[in-house]
């Protein structure tokens, strides 16, 4: 249980120079030509599920891929409703579009999970930690690759549950390849007074490419108190641009660059009646910067790779209340980062040393107590992996020590294995330990009734799977996977102090459990009609004091989504169902009643899409969401959009 910001999370601007194997931080994505639309290809190379280059078939864990093929079908505009589809993953949005969006896998927290975007870590270090999906529109992302389990041991802190990988650089430049320019863009209206609109450039000439992006939403959106009548709208600029060139045929430079800038609207909560959401003029201002620079080069025809990452990212959060002194955080994030990699035919060995400084900034109203602070974490780490690749079986081996200037060491470790077990069969399992220290936030943070504990200690995880990845027939591809986890130390941020009269975070004495099922299955039904279901079942507990298990909030038992395509030629059509059973939240009543916990009920969405192609430049679009106007909440007390209609035309030159 963490505690629950009740403010946006801005995006994030990034820059980052790649190295010749991988870009930033080593992420990045190779498809070869999916002829599904599932995203389960697997022949696809990722080295989100490793350091270096490795296909889906060779790994020891549950991946999903999304396509920019899927993404178009499904004509999404938003990032989380693809992920609603996802096994394991539960989305929570507190409101209309651009309130904040929390995404938790296999039951962990939203902080649990990190987030690259073009291989550098987004997650917001100054607010929780975590990665807010409201704000990552699907424009202009190319694919999004997903790793589930703990990947601490590979990537450090926040990734104790998985990583989401989400890629917008344009493709890279192969020496002597043609020359290729593109140009796409589209505007769309709809429901609720919301216009999107954007477009893309991308220019490859010789051994160089460039792509320039401008994307922008804008919205009135809807009432998401109970009462009341006032809607709360958002506004959303993006501007991307990235570019790469090889300076000879072994040194490949890339350049990412990613600024938001946002303003969502929000309500204020009633303290004194309902301690519900109510009407309220306030709204929070956003502005990211990211910043990078990694240079690679391979040596020996490919048999050694070398790479030096430098990155800086920036993030600062502005809240406007009735307050005559608005609350502010800002987060900086700066990295260096070496790595070495060695190939031995079927034998791969990777060394990476890196340093990282957080700071941490807040200001807001003395009132209860003082929340300004400047604070500060450096932490250096040393990490290793070994791949072994065979005919039959695969296996890899990583290690990481963490060396915190606040927290004791850390040691991540993590063991896979996969048997090919036929030519259309592969059994894969892993074991690893994770672990996440304690957010600026829950050490420091002051708001309007919750005060930080600086004494803090990180939570610990060890997770286990077991897989299976099957192609039953020719046009069937199942896969399915059981996950255990148990977490020690873990955090809760609804302590009540009696000497304050506040909420606190402190670390619970017991252990908490997570264990489920994920499965999947894909069907090419014919040339035109595609399949895929999707469904997960979980068990997430947190111990009491009183010694007894109960279940964590915001984590439905059962959640389930289909989707089906077909394809008619010149138009395109997509009916997508995805289902969220019921989950628990806390409510807190106005003193001096007590916390509660209430019952979110279940709810079904379905988005009907169509896209008709007047020719090989012009296509129309239209998308029907929420199709059934289902009420609900995922946040308690904060509505969810009801019917919505989109229009729009896309055009590519």
């Amino acid at each position: 249980m963490k505690t629950q910001l009740k403010f946006t999370i801005p995006t994030m601007l990034c820059i980052s120079l790649q190295g010749i194997i991988a870009p930033s931080y080593g992420a990045e994505t190779s498809t070869i030509p999916n002829t599904n639309s599932t995203g389960n290809n697997l022949e696809s190379v990722t080295v989100t599920a490793s350091h270096t280059p490795v296909s889906i078939r060779d790994t020891a864990s549950a991946i999903t891929l999304i396509t920019k093929q899927e993404i178009d079908r499904r004509n999404a505009t938003s990032l989380s409703d693809l992920l609603r589809n996802v096994p394991g993953f539960a989305v929570n949005q507190q409101g209309s579009r651009g309130a904040l969006t929390q995404l938790r896998v296999r039951g962990s927290e939203a902080n649990h999970v990190m987030v690259l975007v073009d291989g550098v870590n987004a997650n917001d270090l100054s607010q929780g930690g975590q990665f807010n999906f409201a704000h990552l529109t699907t424009q202009g992302v190319e694919q999004i690759e997903i790793i589930r389990g703990p990947q601490s041991a590979l990537w450090g802190a926040n990734a104790m549950a998985g990583v989401v990988n989400i890629i917008t650089t344009g493709e890279r430049p192969v020496p002597g390849q043609r020359d290729n320019r593109n140009i796409n863009g589209q505007l769309e209206f709809g429901s609720f007074g919301t216009n999107r609109w954007g477009f893309n450039l991308e220019n490859t000439s010789g051994s160089s490419q460039i792509k320039f992006g401008l994307h922008g939403t804008e919205t009135d959106g809807t009432n998401i108190s109970r009462q009341g009548s006032e809607s709360d709208g958002y506004k959303n600029t993006t501007f991307n641009l990235s570019g790469s060139t090889f300076f000879t045929d072994s040194i490949l430079a890339s350049i990412n660059y990613r600024q938001t800038n946002s303003e969502a609207d929000f309500d204020d909560t009633d303290f004194v009646t309902t301690g519900l959401p109510v009407d309220a003029e306030s709204k929070t201002d956003s502005e990211q910067r990211y910043l990078g620079a990694s240079l690679g080069l391979t040596l020996l025809e490919g048999k050694v790779s070398q790479k030096l990452i430098a990155s800086r990212a920036e993030t600062d959060n502005e809240n406007q209340t009735s307050s005559p002194v608005n609350d502010v955080t800002r987060g900086v994030r700066t990295g260096l980062r070496a790595q070495t990699d060695l190939f031995f035919s079927e034998h791969t060995f990777s060394f990476i040393a890196e340093f990282e400084e957080e700071d941490f900034v807040q200001r807001g109203a003395v009132s209860f107590g003082d929340p300004n602070r400047d604070e500060s974490v450096d932490t250096f780490s040393v990490a290793s992996e070994y791949r072994y690749n065979g005919d039959k079986i695969d296996l890899s081996a990583s290690s990481r020590l963490d060396n915190n200037s606040d927290f004791d060491d850390a040691v991540s470790w993590r063991i896979t294995t996969a048997w090919h077990a036929s030519d259309v069969a592969t059994l894969f399992g892993s074991i690893g330990e994770a672990n996440t220290n304690p957010t600026f936030s829950e050490r420091f943070g002051f708001f309007t009734n919750f005060q930080g504990n600086p004494n803090l200690k990180p939570e610990q995880s060890l997770s286990w799977e077991l897989g299976l990845r099957s192609q039953l027939i020719d046009n069937i591809q199942l896969s399915a996977s059981w996950f255990d986890a148990t977490l020690e130390d873990e955090i809760n941020g609804f302590v009540f102090d009696s000497t304050t009269f506040l909420f606190t975070a402190d670390n619970r004495q017991g252990k908490s459990h997570r264990k489920g099922l994920e499965v999947s299955l894909a069907w090419r039904a014919s040339e035109r009609l595609d399949l895929q279901a999707n469904y997960t079942w979980l068990e997430a507990t947190e111990e009491m004091t009183s010694g007894t298990q109960r279940d964590e909030v915001r984590r439905p038992g059962n959640t389930g989504s289909v989707n089906a395509n077909y394809n008619l030629g010149k138009s395109n059509l997509n009916l997508n169902v995805s289902y969220n059973g019921k989950q628990f939240d806390d409510y807190f009543p106005p003193f001096p009643t007590p916390q509660e916990v209430v019952t979110l009920g279940g709810y079904t969405l379905v988005t009907l899409s169509y896209r008709y192609n007047l020719n090989d430049t012009l296509q129309l679009t239209t998308r029907l969401e929420n199709l059934l106007d289902e009420q609900y909440e995922e946040v308690f007390g904060y509505r969810a959009p009801g019917l919505a209609g989109h229009l729009g035309i896309r055009f590519q030159l």
